[in-house]
């Protein structure tokens, strides 16, 4: 089993392909990313489990992310115990109302399942200021936020500087497992 999975739901391809990046940073832990079209996998055994998500409509997350999380909660798996990150991709400029509002379902998903939410993303002045309050808890979105649409330039970076950071969350999470 992989030591990180993410799961992931697109249509246009471009939450694909931040998934295919995600994956390649993380080495040399190994990662895989699973469409949901796909079916379900087994992740029980991961150190990292993480949900993405392009958004549609006036904030949701790609449809089958309900099915699945139907499914999650059936599971005979203690979430408590499993790091969850997550992300959402946006279009700021022509959806600015619902700008990657499918990370706060994605967030509150996770929270149902009681799993342990990682990944955190302070917000800088490279985001509009407007349209991601919504996103915001203490000045942090609950996950990475991309614009693969009119800030593809910065995705990468984004995406380099979130990774370093799960890593991070990940040794500091195995060492309290290892000292408590």
């Amino acid at each position: 089993m992989p030591d990180v999975v993410v799961l992931y739901a697109s249509i246009s391809g471009r939450t694909r392909k931040v998934v295919e990046e995600l994956v390649k940073e993380f080495s040399p832990l190994s990662a895989v990313g699973y469409d949901l079209r796909d079916g379900f996998v087994d992740i029980e055994k991961s150190k990292l489990v993480v949900f993405g998500s392009p958004t549609y409509g006036v904030g949701e997350c790609h449809h089958l992310w309900e099915k699945h999380f139907a499914r999650f909660t059936e599971l005979e798996f203690d979430w408590s115990s499993q790091p969850v990150a997550v992300f959402a991709l946006g279009d700021v400029k022509h959806h600015p109302k619902s700008f990657a509002r499918a990370i706060v379902q994605l967030r509150d998903s996770v929270r149902q399942l009681n799993a342990e939410l990682v990944g955190e993303v302070p917000v800088d002045e490279t985001y509009n200021q407007v349209s991601c309050k919504p996103l915001l808890t203490d000045g942090k979105f609950p996950g990475l936020v991309l614009d693969q649409v009119k800030q593809r330039r910065l995705g990468s970076q984004r995406i380099q500087k979130w990774v370093i950071q799960l890593r991070h969350e990940l040794e500091t999470i195995d060492a309290s497992d290892t000292n408590g």
